[in-house]
């Protein structure tokens, strides 16, 4: 996770690198930059498996990030650039749950064991 969370830094800033040295307009620039995030955090979902374990907060995700989208090509980018970060707070509540689904279907083993081996006693 510490590595996704790197690698959507890294790239938010080289956006905002390549815009700040191409003069777009601050709130373009600033709604392009929250998609991007957007983008990244709901690929970064998905790759912990958020479609299997937290599919309707990916869903929404997904939707906020499509009106998010329309917004922008519409040149409403103050709109664009909120219902980005909305779809930025979606992905990031979608793959805390389908990690933590993940991880605890990964112990189910072992808490089983455990808990046979306390009846034996």
């Amino acid at each position: 996770m510490k590595r996704n969370m790197m690698n959507v830094g890294m790239a938010v800033m080289a956006l905002a690198l390549s815009f700040g040295l191409s003069g777009c307009g601050r709130s373009k620039q600033n709604a392009s930059l929250a998609l991007e995030e957007a983008r990244l955090n709901i690929s970064a979902a998905r790759g912990s498996g958020a479609q299997t374990y937290a599919a309707e907060p990916l869903k929404e995700a997904v939707a906020a990030l499509n009106k998010a989208d329309k917004a922008f090509e519409a040149m409403k980018y103050d709109m664009a650039k909120t219902a980005a970060e909305s779809a930025v707070q979606l992905a990031k509540a979608a793959q805390e749950v389908a990690e933590k689904k993940a991880a605890d279907k990964k112990l189910k083993p072992a808490k089983k064991a455990v808990k046979s081996a306390k009846r034996i006693r």
